[in-house]
């Protein structure tokens, strides 16, 4: 049997799975810090924010932001105009990956705006897909 489902209710469930994929009291997001050559000292990455699940210990990334402001001029983020950047770590991808197929990647970019507030233009995986 075929069911058809209409695009506003399985963007409502893309959403409520992203819900609790990723529950807002245990997602959190910081700057990293990185040496800035320059002035010789470290400091915090504006323009790059990682989010990951519980406390943060190197191994629980969910996913990284990136501003257009992180990469070089010349770099096919910038020249391409596919900034900011939404990195997706696994096994997240692969999950939205195998329930949604691609469908889930614009509902992504809505949610997370709404949740954080940010713009992202381009979602990327750290998984090829199959």
């Amino acid at each position: 049997m075929k069911y058809v489902i209409k695009e506003s209710a399985l963007d409502k469930v893309i959403k409520r799975y992203l819900d609790e994929m990723f529950p807002e009291d245990e997602l959190s997001g910081f700057h990293p810090d990185y040496y800035d050559e320059d002035l010789d000292l470290v400091r915090e990455d504006k323009h790059h924010l990682i989010f990951c699940l519980g406390d943060y210990d190197g191994e629980n990334d969910a996913f990284h932001w990136y501003d257009c402001d992180y990469f070089y001029d010349d770099a096919p983020q910038k020249i391409n105009q596919t900034c900011p950047v939404i990195v997706l770590y696994h096994p997240y991808d692969d999950s939205l990956i195998a329930l949604f197929d691609d469908s889930w990647e614009e509902v992504f970019k809505v949610w997370f705006k709404n949740r954080f507030g940010l713009p992202v233009k381009t979602v990327e995986f750290q998984r090829i897909r199959n």
